[in-house]
């Protein structure tokens, strides 16, 4: 891009990564989202989208571009959706928590006359 055009795309792209790393990951850790990091985003979609290519060079350029705000973008809705979702389901839960249960419980089914064999079936289990 020329000049003043490409000082600009470079302070909004330094701007969304630095409000992604240091705001919104936090709060992804939360299962939330950053508005300031979807209102930059959108900016720098919004500045990519309304260029205007003069040349096949840059209509090339320009098509690269697309592609890489293109592929940010759908980066960034997989990150947000997958802290929106993510944790272990309560049904996972009961069934880990049953299934310990029975497997620590196998080993009192079973008398073994030796501390230590019974010691090792259990840590075997």
């Amino acid at each position: 891009m020329p000049q003043p055009e490409r000082t600009t795309l470079t302070h909004l792209t330094e701007s969304y990564t630095s409000t992604v790393i240091h705001q919104e990951w936090p709060m992804l850790a939360r299962g939330k989202d950053s508005a300031a990091a979807w209102a930059l985003f959108t900016d720098l979609r919004e500045f990519i989208n309304v260029r205007q290519p003069e040349n096949g060079a840059d209509q090339a350029r320009y098509q690269s571009a697309l592609d890489a705000v293109s592929q940010l973008g759908d980066a960034r809705r997989e990150r947000v959706n997958e802290a929106a979702t993510a944790g272990v389901p309560a049904l996972l839960w009961a069934a880990l928590l049953v299934g310990a249960l029975m497997t620590v419980g196998f080993v009192y089914l079973f008398e073994v006359g030796s501390l230590r064999v019974h010691a090792r079936a259990g840590s075997a289990l």
